[in-house]
């Protein structure tokens, strides 16, 4: 039914990639996908790609080459926000870091933190994914429009939050964003 390659990739991805072909192409298409793992300056991605074998017909989808923020990557970006908290004396943070989908990978919380500071990260990650651009640049982009704001974040249930403490994070070689990092509590 199916080739494939595997570099690095576990055998849990190895077998999410059977059962998307399957879902995909249906048990009789010919598939072939690929499936890699890279660490490039300290963070790694890994990516999955389905390709339908050749039929000769316009019916084959149109599938790209989609990078993830792997949980080790993301744990590391939250560790290393608690601990510039941590060396800057600030008040108690919650850090949050979800994946290009705006979906929770990692949520630490310090000792200390209030109840809404883990929905406010979250929300502040979220709404780096979900408009491509920073939390600060959002806030600056509408500070003529606060309405505008006010009406996103109505919108999106409050996936959005249109103040400081949210970055992008993109694949080096090409822009892809990979997920993003919201910062709370330290108010």
């Amino acid at each position: 039914m199916s080739r494939h390659r595997r570099s690095g990739c576990s055998r849990a991805l190895a077998g999410w990639a059977a059962f998307l072909a399957i879902v995909a192409f249906g048990k009789s298409g010919q598939l072939a996908w690929v499936c890699s793992s890279r660490t490039q300056g300290g963070a790694s991605s890994r990516s999955l790609l389905l390709v339908r074998a050749s039929s000769g017909s316009s019916d084959a989808p149109n599938l790209r080459m989609v990078p993830m923020l792997t949980l080790d990557a993301a744990d590391a970006m939250c560790n290393a926000a608690l601990a510039e908290a941590k060396r800057l004396k600030i008040r108690p943070v919650t850090v949050a870091v979800v994946d290009a989908a705006g979906q929770a990978v990692v949520v630490k919380r310090q000792d200390g933190c209030t109840k809404a500071s883990a929905a406010i990260a979250l929300a502040k990650a979220q709404s780096c994914t979900n408009l491509g651009m920073d939390t600060r640049t959002l806030r600056d982009k509408y500070v003529e429009r606060p309405m505008q704001n006010i009406a996103m974040v109505v919108i999106t249930g409050g996936e959005i939050a249109p103040f400081p403490g949210g970055v992008v994070c993109r694949e080096v070689d090409g822009g892809a964003i990979l997920g993003a990092i919201g910062m709370a509590g330290a108010f």
